[in-house]
């Protein structure tokens, strides 16, 4: 066998650069997963007014860090989210 000249050489590692490039696109087109939440989820909100505001400022400093973060998803996946931190007897009072 005869060795490549340098312009295969060349020719040969540009390929090679390319197809990695391919893999490296695809690779990065099927990640779907989201990144982890930061905060811990805040507790359901009973429908009480004295929790009300310690709710409420947990459940906006989890939209923002996390919501910021893509952990918590879109706007209708946030939406949902604040809906399921409500007990149930508060959800019914939520029109949806």
């Amino acid at each position: 066998m005869t060795t490549p000249t340098p312009v295969q050489q060349l020719q040969q590692l540009t390929e090679q650069v390319a197809n990695l490039q391919i893999q490296v696109e695809a690779l990065q087109a099927t990640r779907t997963s989201r990144p982890k939440p930061i905060l811990p989820d805040p507790a359901k909100f009973d429908g009480k007014a004295y929790h009300f505001d310690t709710w409420l400022l947990a459940i906006k400093a989890k939209l923002r860090v996390d919501g910021l973060s893509g952990a918590l998803g879109d706007s209708v996946a946030q939406f949902y989210y604040v809906y399921d931190r409500l007990e149930s007897q508060v959800q019914s009072q939520v029109l949806l």
